[in-house]
Formats: C-alpha cells, structure tokens, sequence
C-alpha cells in the first residue's frame, strides 16, 4: 500500500504542475456519499448494458484530473452500467489510496451519483456497441478476478485498470476497435477524457445539471 500511496502521490504532483491543473481541495473521498438521493430529485431513464457513466468526484485527485483534461465539463471518473432485474449498477474502478477497497468494484446507480460532486454525472451510449451480453459477461468476468486499480496509469498493461482503461478493455473485448484518445504528461501516457465528449463515438442520453 505504501508504494502505490507513493505511485498516486507522483501523479497528483506530476498533475499538479501542470499549467492547466485548476487546483481546488476536495471536503469528501469515495468512502463518503451526499446527503440526498438522485433518484428522488430526477427520473433515471432506461440504461443499457455497456452505456457509460462519467462523474465529478469531491477530492483533490478529481480536481486535478478534471483540470487536466480539455472539454470535458469537469468529469474526471467513468463506469460502466449493467442492467438486471433487481435494477441499474455501475462497475467502475477506484485507488485503494482513495478507498476502502482497491480496484474493480459493482455498485448501485444511486450510489455512484451520490459520490459526484453536487450529484453531477452524465451518462453516454455508445454509437457502435454490437453487443451488449459481451459487455456484461466480461464486466462480470473482470470482477470475478477482482482486477486490482493501475496505480502505474500503464496504458499498455491489462494486469491492472484505471478508470477509462477499463471502459476501453471491456469494450475491446467485445471486438471493437481501440477509438480512444490518448494524451500524455511527462511521460505517462493517459486515455484521454474527452474521447467521451467525442459525439462521433458517443450519444448523451441523460445528465444531471
């Protein structure tokens, strides 16, 4: 834990000096929610298996990933949402460091918006998903194996997954092809966030502001 407290540490500075890091301290990390509930102030539309998440989170980290990234309307997390019987879920991707549990994790809808920052997320369906039972059968195969969070931001190494690396190795293993963005920071090459707010590859289908 102390090396990858260190690894996500070099990040936040890496980011931080960055010229268009907008640096604000967060009050809450991700063990904490907001008092009210989105689905009591909202009605949630119907999602599909594979359609995209993305919130603010109310931390340091958020704020610097945010500020790092263009046109992105201050997002700075992804999931992606699976829909049962029993309702809506997000599986999505988080640091220990951050967290009481490191890596992948499936969590109700109504708390992965209480976790944004003032409830404010969007949601996103991809324009070329073929097919949605590949989404969820490796989202649930990655949780099976309990993917830990790469703390080294490697692109490149499947082994470990942050956020938009996951978006990006479910999607691929259903066959499609690797659309993403990239962008890099000293050397460390990121998904890049806006490949979300590419309105080629995705259609916005709900948010909350």
């Amino acid at each position: 834990m102390i090396c990858k407290n260190r690894i996500l540490l070099l990040l936040i500075i890496v980011l931080a000096i960055s010229p268009r890091a907008g640096l604000t301290l967060g009050n809450q990390d991700e063990r904490s929610g907001n008092s009210s509930v989105i689905a009591g102030e909202n009605t949630l539309p119907s999602f599909h298996n594979g359609d995209i998440i993305l919130r603010k989170g109310s931390n340091l980290v958020s704020d610097l990933i945010a500020g790092n990234f263009q046109d992105c309307e201050d997002m700075s997390h992804c999931g992606i949402i699976l829909v049962d019987p029993s309702g809506s879920f997000v599986v999505h991707t988080i640091s220990g460091a951050i967290s009481a549990q490191d890596g992948i994790r499936k969590e109700p809808i109504d708390s992965f918006i209480q976790n944004a920052d003032n409830h404010k997320v969007i949601v996103l369906r991809s324009n070329s998903i073929t097919d949605a039972a590949l989404i969820r059968s490796e989202c649930e195969r990655l949780l099976r194996q309990k993917i830990g969070f790469d703390h080294e931001f490697d692109a490149d190494d499947h082994s470990t997954v942050y956020c938009s690396e996951l978006v990006r190795d479910v999607y691929q293993a259903t066959g499609m092809p690797d659309f993403f963005h990239y962008t890099s920071r000293y050397g460390i090459r990121f998904i890049d966030f806006d490949t979300f707010f590419d309105t080629r590859l995705f259609t916005r289908i709900y948010q909350t502001y």
